[in-house]
């Protein structure tokens, strides 16, 4: 007795990707460069400047009375930032 709806086997499958090789690497590495040069460079300058006295001077700079004050303004910035 033969099936209502036979069974199509095929040996010749594609790839569920169409697009070409390029087409699947240029949104992907793009992406990456993208972030590498909008958040790499200017965490890589952030850095730069904060130890271009050397690392003594930064630690020394973070006693400093006033720095307290600043972070603790900047969180409070954050916080209320955060509750709107």
């Amino acid at each position: 007795m033969a099936a209502a709806f036979p069974i199509q086997r095929t040996r010749n499958r594609r790839r569920p990707t169409t697009e070409p090789l390029f087409g699947r690497w240029l949104p992907d590495h793009g992406l990456r460069f993208c972030f590498r040069i909008f958040l790499g460079v200017p965490l890589v300058a952030v850095f730069v400047n904060a130890f271009h006295k050397g690392i003594g001077y930064y630690f020394h700079t973070l006693a400093d009375p006033m720095t307290f004050e600043r972070d603790k303004l900047t969180l409070l910035t954050a916080a209320i930032c955060r509750c709107r």
